[in-house]
């Protein structure tokens, strides 16, 4: 039996450039950081006497004896594709809840590839974890996704992710931003995840995004431009700030540009929660992922945390700390 431990994400800036659709024609970037919030698998080999090859357990429960019986589309398609004949039994559990802007898809894709090559005694760098990743989120779960969800659920840590094609190819480079424990603390401490209550297929909502970015506009191409510089001002801002208030501008920049950018993200229920969390005292809001729903993330001072935090009392609230490992094996 073995058990693989893949932690969500919060995109901090540069969201919705990293779509191949896009830096293919402009080299992007994007800031994230991975959370003590994780989606654990557990997965044990089944002997022959049993009358089903394949039980899986998430919100479903499914029993199956060929692997093109399988519902769930990851699971039958990374089993295909990494060509294991043996039964399974499969169990997922999410700290928080699916479909919801925190990168949750992309790591049970990364913690089910982690546990059926270590199955297999294959080893895989993350490097190697991320990009099979994206090969079957993007090419054969035909998804709307970005890249740096299973770049982040892979590596780890807060990270500038940049993006470009090389030889026609899509291309990544992920930059380390190493923080000592008091401004970790100081930053992880300013940001609250509000919970919608909604869920939602980000592939869904992002493919009117993807649709904007291949016929894009000026005014599109202007305002992922920008996305870009925000991200390497984030940059700026953790490693050089004080108190790294210019981030309550970052998030702010952001929830503008992606509500123009796809309408469908901020919805007015979304908006009217942001409204509502500014008045209560936050100093900036985004919306995670690629928002209809899901969580958003406000950036909270100390002074006005009570405050804040007692508005939405009647919501459920998150706090987060960054975590440095990305996915691993947690039980042999």
């Amino acid at each position: 039996m073995l058990i693989s431990r893949t932690p969500y994400r919060i995109s901090l800036a540069g969201g919705g450039t990293d779509f191949p659709e896009w830096f293919k024609h402009h080299p992007s970037a994007v800031v994230s950081g991975t959370i003590d919030k994780y989606s654990f698998i557990t997965c044990r080999t089944l002997d022959k006497f049993f009358d089903h090859n394949y039980r899986i357990v998430y919100s479903l429960i499914e029993n199956a004896t060929d692997i093109e019986d399988v519902k769930h589309p990851a699971v039958r398609e990374i089993v295909k594709f990494l060509n294991y004949k043996n039964g399974l039994e499969i169990h997922h559990d999410g700290d928080l809840p699916a479909r919801t802007g925190l990168g949750s898809s992309s790591a049970f894709t990364v913690g089910l590839i982690q546990l059926l090559m270590k199955i297999q005694n294959r080893d895989i760098s993350k490097d190697e974890l991320a990009k099979l990743a994206i090969k079957i989120e993007r090419e054969l779960l035909h998804e709307n996704v970005g890249l740096q969800d299973q770049i982040a659920c892979s590596y780890g840590g807060i990270n500038i992710i940049s993006f470009e094609y090389i030889n026609d190819s899509p291309s990544y480079n992920v930059s380390p931003i190493t923080l000592a424990k008091e401004r970790q603390d100081l930053l992880q401490n300013q940001i609250k995840l509000i919970y919608t209550g909604k869920q939602r297929f980000s592939s869904q909502v992002s493919e009117k995004l993807v649709s904007n970015l291949v016929n894009k506009s000026g005014r599109i191409e202007k305002i992922q431009l920008r996305n870009i510089e925000m991200a390497y001002e984030t940059v700026r801002i953790l490693e050089q700030s004080k108190d790294f208030a210019e981030m309550a501008e970052i998030f702010e920049e952001s929830w503008i540009n992606k509500k123009q950018i796809n309408p469908e993200s901020i919805t007015n229920e979304l908006q009217e929660i942001k409204d509502f969390g500014i008045k209560s005292g936050g100093s900036g809001a985004k919306v995670l992922g690629a928002g209809g729903g899901g969580f958003l993330a406000f950036w909270v001072t100390e002074n006005n945390r009570e405050k804040f935090l007692n508005a939405f009392k009647e919501y459920v609230t998150v706090d987060i700390k960054f975590e440095n490992e990305g996915s691993k094996i947690i039980y042999e």
